[in-house]
């Protein structure tokens, strides 16, 4: 199965600093980012992004 791979970047902030944000992609958890930091997801392909 072909996968699409997405890097999702958090910029460090002070203000928020202490909020995950909590990221799903077409409704697959996939993951939370913290302050300044960044996650990498393969998530499977679908039609739209061809």
């Amino acid at each position: 199965m072909d996968t699409v791979r997405f890097t999702i970047q958090r910029k460090a902030a002070f203000s928020g600093a202490f909020l995950l944000y909590r990221m799903s992609i077409n409704g697959q958890d996939v993951g939370t980012v913290r302050n300044g930091k960044e996650i990498t997801a393969d998530v499977p392909r679908v039609a739209v992004y061809r």
